[in-house]
């Protein structure tokens, strides 16, 4: 059995907070030591294989067993935190044909004006669509010439 399946055996089993966390732990530590060309895998490989015995051996991952794990990780933890987290959310507007142009520009303006946009200034905005082109073409076709 190799580090992933230990990895997975003990996620299949349980749903517990701490469980969740040093398996999430450990499926990232796995990561990252494929990016540094294999040299953590030894340490890896030892912290899960204490986790998965001690799974065997009692039928669960006690909290105290999850902390040991984490420590056993530690020296990883410079390297892992190296690394920037970017989340990407999507919303999604129909551009449903029944709408009319005012009310699909109404449906934008609102989705833009509640985003969390609004409440964290760093965050972007960033909205791709097919429909747009075509809305802003429709835009400037149906605006009355002066």
């Amino acid at each position: 059995m190799n580090t992933y399946d230990k990895i997975i055996a003990i996620k299949d089993a349980s749903r517990s907070d701490h469980v969740l966390r040093i398996i999430s732990e450990c499926i990232y530590a796995c990561e990252l030591s494929k990016t540094a060309g294999g040299s953590y895998d030894e340490l890896i490989r030892s912290a899960v294989d204490f986790l998965y015995l001690e799974f065997q051996n009692s039928g669960c991952v006690t909290i105290e067993t999850a902390r040991k794990c984490e420590d056993m990780l530690l020296p990883l933890s410079e390297k892992a935190k190296s690394y920037k987290l970017y989340c990407v959310s999507h919303a999604h507007i129909d551009m449903n044909w029944m709408w009319s142009l005012p009310l699909v520009k109404a449906q934008q303006d609102q989705s833009n004006s509640t985003c969390m946009l609004n409440r964290h200034k760093c965050w972007t905005w960033w909205r791709i669509q097919f429909m747009d082109l075509r809305l802003s073409l429709l835009t400037i076709a149906w605006c009355p010439l002066n």
